[in-house]
């Protein structure tokens, strides 16, 4: 049977951890982690990627009138960047808060982030 992508990931770095043990949000910032480690170490991308139904959704929602067939590349390219930034905000939120003076952001922040994003990418 093969491994999941985030047992895959846990059992390279060696994780102690049961990662049951940890909340939602918590094991996701793992998995960025984790994922941004095996990137680094040069992991071949092919084998990470797993088909993601949500980005599917996300593309297709960006590019409405293609409803019928796939989204258009324009709307994949768009649906990667929205992903992206989510990944990127997790990893590096508290080094580039910290850099332009915000100590704690609040839910509000991270919501106003979101519509930053798909404001800039006139979503």
């Amino acid at each position: 049977m093969q491994r999941s992508l985030f047992e895959s990931l846990r059992v390279r770095i060696a994780l102690a951890k049961p990662l049951e043990r940890y909340s939602r949000a918590s094991r996701t910032r793992i998995f960025i982690r984790l994922l941004a480690l095996a990137l680094i170490d040069g992991i071949d991308v092919e084998k990470l990627v797993v088909p993601s139904g949500g980005l599917k959704a996300l593309a297709s929602k960006l590019d409405p009138s293609r409803s019928d067939v796939s989204p258009s590349r324009d709307a994949q390219l768009k649906a990667a960047m929205v992903m992206a930034s989510i990944f990127g905000w997790q990893l590096f939120a508290p080094f580039v808060l910290s850099a332009v003076g915000i100590s704690r952001p609040t839910p509000a922040d991270t919501e106003r982030l979101l519509d930053l994003v798909l404001s800039l990418l006139d979503v």
